[in-house]
C-alpha cells in the first residue's frame, strides 16, 4: 500500500494507520511547509521623544542597556539606537530598526510561538527636559514551522519523533486520535534502533540521503500491532508513506549475447564485441578449444581498464558470451559482434548473432518515490 502525500497539520494530524502485522518495510518522509512568522515588538516612547541638545534614549534587554544620544533629529537618534542594539549581545537573536521620532521596532531573527521577552525605554528628551518612558506591544506575532513526524504504538510508546510536551501528550494521546483506552505516553524507545528499538524491531530513523533533512522512519519486517502516524508542532507538513509489498527493487540488468562455435580455434584468430558504447576486440594467444576461447575473451574483457568495458561484466556458457550491465538502466541494449579467421584451419564461427537479450529495468527506491510525492 502507498499513501500518497497529504498536507496535514496539527489540528488535523493523524496521518494514517499501519496494520498489524503488516510485512516489509515501511517507509514515511515528511516536508515541512509553511512559512514561520517573525515577531515583531513595537516600542513608542514617550512625548515626542528625544527633542534636543543633551537628551539621550536608552534601551534595556537580556540584562544589557543600549544607549544613545541625541543627534540630529528624534528619528535618526532611534535610528543610531537600532544601530547600537544590533551591534550588540541582543543583535545576535534580534533586529532593532528606527521607525519614526518616537518608534521603534524589535523583530525576532526566528520564528517562534513564544513571545519575546519585553525591554524597557529610558532617557531624557533633552537637558533639562522630561524623563523618558516606553511601551511595548507585540505588532506581528511570531509563528514557528516546526512540524514533527511522530510513531506511536496505540498503546502510547513512542517509536519516532520528538519528545511530547505535556500539554501535546494530553492532547494527542487520546482514544480519539486512535490510541487505547488506557494508552499512556512512554519515551523509553523513541528513535531507539537495533537492539534498543521496540521489540527489537529493526527500525531506521536516519534519512540516508545526504543532504535530505526531512523527517525520515523505516520499519523492516512487522510488529504485531498497529502503528499511529501523527504530526506534531506549528505549522504544516507533507506526509507520504509505503507498507507491505513494496515497489523498490535493486532493477534488472540488461544483458546482450552472443554465441560462437568452433573445435580449432587458433591462435591470433580475433572475436570482437560491441555493447552500447563499450567495444572490445580480443586476439587469442594459443590454439584452443571453445570452451578455453571463449573464456579468454571473458577473462579480456572483465580484466579491460576502458572506462566504457567497464560498465559491463562478461560471462559463457558453452560459447554463450553473455554481457551484462553492472547498473541497470532501462531499456534494451544495442550489440554487434564478429570474428576474424587469422589462424590457418581455424574453424570459429558466429553462430548466433550478437543481439539484445534481457531488456533492462532501473532500480526503484522507494524514498524516491516518497519524496517525489511530495516535491
Amino acid at each position: 500500500s502507498q499513501v500518497a502525500a497529504s498536507t496535514l497539520t496539527p489540528s488535523n494530524n493523524l496521518a494514517f494507520v499501519i496494520p498489524a502485522n503488516t510485512q516489509n518495510s515501511q517507509f514515511y518522509s515528511t516536508d515541512s511547509g509553511g512559512a514561520a512568522a517573525l515577531e515583531v515588538d513595537t516600542y513608542t516612547i514617550s512625548g515626542s521623544g528625544v527633542t534636543g541638545s543633551g537628551g539621550s534614549v536608552s534601551y534595556t534587554y537580556g540584562g544589557t542597556t543600549y544607549s544613545a544620544n541625541y543627534n540630529t533629529s528624534a528619528t535618526q537618534t532611534l535610528t543610531d539606537l537600532a544601530t547600537t542594539i544590533n551591534a550588540g549581545a541582543a543583535g545576535s537573536t534580534v533586529t532593532a530598526a528606527g521607525t519614526g521620532a518616537t518608534t521603534f521596532t524589535i523583530t525576532a531573527d526566528a520564528g517562534s510561538a513564544t513571545q519575546m521577552t519585553k525591554g524597557t525605554v529610558g532617557g531624557i528628551s533633552a537637558t533639562g527636559g522630561t524623563a523618558l518612558t516606553g511601551t511595548a506591544a507585540e505588532t506581528t506575532a511570531g509563528v514557528d514551522n516546526t512540524v514533527q513526524m511522530q510513531v506511536f504504538t496505540r498503546a502510547g510508546k513512542q517509536l519516532y519523533g520528538s519528545a511530547l510536551s505535556s500539554s501535546e501528550q494530553t492532547s494527542l494521546v487520546t482514544s480519539g486520535n486512535g490510541f487505547s483506552r488506557n494508552a499512556a505516553y512512554d519515551s523509553t524507545y523513541n528513535n531507539q534502533t537495533g537492539s534498543n528499538a521496540y521489540m527489537d524491531a529493526n527500525v531506521t530513523v536516519t534519512n540516508p540521503t545526504s543532504g535530505d533533512t526531512r523527517d525520515y522512519f523505516a520499519l523492516a519486517g512487522s510488529l504485531k500491532e498497529d502503528l499511529l502516524v501523527f504530526v506534531t508542532g506549528t505549522g504544516s507538513a507533507k506526509v507520504s508513506g509505503q507498507w507491505g509489498s513494496l515497489a523498490s527493487s535493486e532493477g534488472t540488468a540488461a544483458t546482450a549475447t552472443m554465441t560462437i562455435s568452433g573445435a580449432a580455434i587458433k591462435a591470433t584468430d580475433t572475436i570482437t564485441m560491441t555493447v552500447g558504447s563499450a567495444t572490445l576486440a580480443h586476439t587469442f594467444a594459443a590454439t584452443a578449444d571453445l570452451a578455453t576461447s571463449t573464456a579468454a575473451y571473458v577473462a579480456a574483457w572483465n580484466a579491460s581498464t576502458d572506462a566504457n568495458v567497464s560498465l559491463y561484466t562478461a560471462s559463457n556458457s558453452a560459447g554463450l558470451i553473455t554481457i551484462t550491465q553492472d547498473i541497470p538502466t532501462t531499456g534494451a541494449l544495442t550489440a554487434s559482434g564478429s570474428v576474424a579467421r587469422v589462424g590457418g584451419s581455424s574453424d570459429i564461427l558466429v553462430a548466433t548473432a550478437a543481439a539484445a537479450r534481457t531488456t533492462g529495468v532501473a532500480p526503484v527506491d522507494v524514498r524516491e518515490q516518497l519524496r517525489q510525492n511530495i516535491d
